[in-house]
């Protein structure tokens, strides 16, 4: 892969004011979120207001996270569809957040795994994790916000796959380029 060329000041002064405007943003809808009616550890509709936050945290997600993918996602033909998932879902980032964890600390946890639509609906990948596999589901309510990342990636090695990363990931937000190490699950 060629080098890149390096940012210039002014590119990295653009990057951390959008950095900083889209993190304003996300603590607005945070605060209106948590004064809304929210439950956590259940699935029920939850308010407008989280499900706005939880749209917003999934974009910013998509834009600032290393990508890691399976082996039949990174073989398969145009026929085939891919899905991208959250290795920690979505749903348990705002949960953590509406729960008082640091917003900043909850998104650096966030990974994303490129499989096939066939390997996302094994094993409780999809949205029904919650209940398919509540223990762990618990478990990323109530762990360490270091630990997050290690029990998404148990979350895939319960269903049986294993991904690698796309490529090195580099996000000059949160300081630099970050190598996310699966763990041995």
């Amino acid at each position: 892969m060629p080098d890149k060329k390096p940012l210039t000041d002014r590119q990295l002064a653009h990057r951390a004011e959008m950095h900083n405007r889209t993190m304003s943003r996300l603590q607005e809808l945070v605060a209106a979120a948590r004064s809304s009616n929210f439950t956590t550890g259940e699935r029920m509709t939850q308010p407008p207001e989280v499900q706005a936050l939880q749209r917003r945290v999934r974009g910013v997600t998509q834009r600032w996270c290393p990508i890691w993918t399976t082996e039949l996602a990174s073989v398969a033909d145009a026929s085939t569809t891919i899905a991208l998932d959250h290795v920690v879902p979505v749903v348990v980032l705002v949960e953590r957040v509406l729960m008082g964890d640091d917003l900043q600390a909850v998104i650096e946890q966030s990974v994303l795994c490129r499989l096939t639509y066939a390997e996302h609906r094994t094993g409780g990948l999809e949205v029904s994790f919650r209940l398919k596999q509540r223990d762990l589901y618990l478990k990323m309510l109530d762990c360490p916000i270091e630990e997050l990342g290690a029990l998404g990636w148990h979350r895939y090695a319960r269903a049986r796959i294993t991904a690698r990363p796309l490529e090195e990931w580099r996000n000059p937000h949160l300081g630099g380029t970050l190598l996310v190490a699966r763990p041995d699950c």
